[in-house]
């Protein structure tokens, strides 16, 4: 309608429906925008956090990478240390087999002939020891007896 021909009652059907639609769709609109604005903020500050952390996630990957690596290539040293190492013992072990000095039939029978005269021996010092106690025994029972007076017994 051009405004030469607007009456009041035009106006105010169009002052109605401008307030009507300013109440029931600019303002929700409004809202709605103010909403998205809150929420792509939010989005954007957790998109960042996301970022960062993706970050230090394939730093941390990375590491974990060049760790592993790093260990193959320690396993891979320490076993072939471990087979020079294996064959080193293996050396000595032979080496000492060979200087161990071994005892022959005759020398293993000589060994049990000494300890068995050893053995003999042990026995007849308890007897020795026994006879020289019962000899000590039997003189001072001599002496004893030449003491009281049979003079006979001390000549002898």
């Amino acid at each position: 309608t051009p405004p030469s021909d607007a009456g009041p009652e035009s106006v105010a059907v169009f002052a109605d429906t401008r307030e009507g639609c300013s109440a029931d769709v600019l303002s929700p609109l409004a809202e709605i925008a103010e909403t998205l604005r809150g929420r792509t903020a939010l989005l954007e500050e957790m998109r960042g956090h996301q970022s960062a952390e993706l970050a230090r996630l394939s730093s941390l990957l990375d590491e974990l990478r060049g760790r592993r690596t790093r260990s193959a290539e320690l396993a891979s040293e320490l076993e072939r240390k471990a087979g020079v190492l294996a064959s080193r013992s293996s050396a000595i072990l032979t080496a000492a087999r060979d200087v161990r000095p071994r005892v022959t039939d005759a020398e293993a029978e000589y060994f049990r002939e000494l300890r068995r005269h050893e053995a003999a021996l042990v026995r007849a010092e308890g007897g020795v020891d026994a006879a020289v106690a019962d000899a000590a025994r039997t003189r001072d029972g001599l002496v004893r007896l030449a003491g009281r007076g049979d003079g006979d017994v001390a000549r002898r």
